[in-house]
């Protein structure tokens, strides 16, 4: 049985992860093994919002509709906006909190979270500042803060 994380420090990124990391940390960590300076960081990986997702029926729920219904841009703007306060108050597993406040613990000091999409920074296509973003987040926030980034992936 092959155990996959929940977060990965940027460093430790190879090759064989993109889908698990998703195009921003998967082309941080390239920079990171090409010698360039990039800061120390750590990604939430898919696995962890499968596991998130999965623990809330509702959000689960709303991600098939979302892939099977029509929607005016009207509609789409209200269901995107439930589907991130769903997000917002959706129950995070413990496995996921504790492995978000662990890989923190070994940066210390305030980070920034920013959603990301696994599809994002494709090969002709990138979306960098198009989401959210939260600057000076202090650790007792952290689970929070991520809770509702898949929303806005």
């Amino acid at each position: 049985m092959i155990i996959v994380p929940y977060t990965i420090d940027l460093a430790d990124i190879t090759e064989n992860d993109r889908e698990l990391v998703g195009g921003k940390a998967y082309n941080l960590a390239k920079l990171i093994h090409l010698g360039i300076n990039v800061p120390e960081g750590f990604t939430v990986t898919t696995e962890a919002y499968e596991d998130m997702v999965g623990q809330n029926p509702a959000i689960h729920d709303n991600i098939d509709k979302l892939r099977s219904d029509r929607y005016t841009l009207r509609s789409l703007v209200d269901f995107s906006e439930n589907l991130y306060d769903q997000f917002q108050q959706a129950d995070m597993p413990s496995g996921v909190s504790d492995a978000i406040t662990t890989a923190y613990e070994k940066l210390g000091g305030k980070v920034a979270v920013r959603s990301s999409g696994s599809a994002e920074d494709l090969d002709k296509f990138a979306f960098a500042g198009a989401l959210l973003h939260n600057l000076d987040v202090c650790p007792l926030s952290l689970p929070h803060h991520y809770a509702p980034a898949p929303a806005r992936a």
